[in-house]
């Protein structure tokens, strides 16, 4: 009889939560916003809920993924009449390096901020020489010393855009013509 009680709450609980889901999920998230203590007690649970799966996965002999180490693409590209071999990056490669998601850095060429690339893939996938990334993470490191919190939200108005401007014209095939092939 306990049983056949618990099975119609249960049948219940569900079909309360399917008809109020959206309302349910937007009080947790305000409250999840709003209470540090609930937003503190979430992560801990969710710190621990990993740890368990791991120690899980570890029990049954299950190896965590690894990431595979980077393979630079290589492309060929004519320069001054002779072709050379460059190593290129893809966009979500330079994300990762700049520690941004590829999505902002699409809004940044949208913006101005990040010229267009030099490159294209035969699938449009966006490239960026190396010696272009080097003074790319170069400019990048220079704004955040300098700006530090402040630049997340005024990142136009500093000299990251006009830096990266300066690397486009200094280097208009993204590769320095001067450096001796190896």
């Amino acid at each position: 009889m306990a049983d056949e009680t618990e099975e119609k709450g249960s049948s219940y609980n569900k079909k309360y939560y399917e008809e109020n889901r959206e309302e349910l999920l937007a009080k947790k998230a305000k409250r999840y916003r709003e209470d540090p203590d609930y937003q503190a007690q979430i992560k801990e649970r969710s710190a621990a809920r990993k740890k368990r799966l791991a120690q899980e996965k570890r029990a049954k002999g299950i190896k965590p993924k690894r990431r595979q180490p980077y393979k630079p693409r290589i492309h060929t590209v004519e320069i001054n009449g002779e072709d050379r071999e460059v190593e290129m990056f893809t966009l979500g490669r330079l994300a990762m390096m700049l520690d941004r998601k590829i999505g902002t850095l699409r809004l940044w060429e949208s913006k101005g901020i990040l010229p267009q690339p030099l490159y294209r893939d035969g699938r449009g996938v966006r490239l960026y020489t190396a010696l272009q990334v080097q003074l790319i993470l170069k400019a990048w490191r220079e704004v955040k010393r300098k700006h530090g919190s402040k630049l997340r939200r005024r990142l136009a108005n500093t000299e990251f855009p006009a830096a990266l401007q300066q690397i486009w014209e200094d280097y208009p095939l993204g590769v320095d013509l001067n450096a001796t092939e190896e």
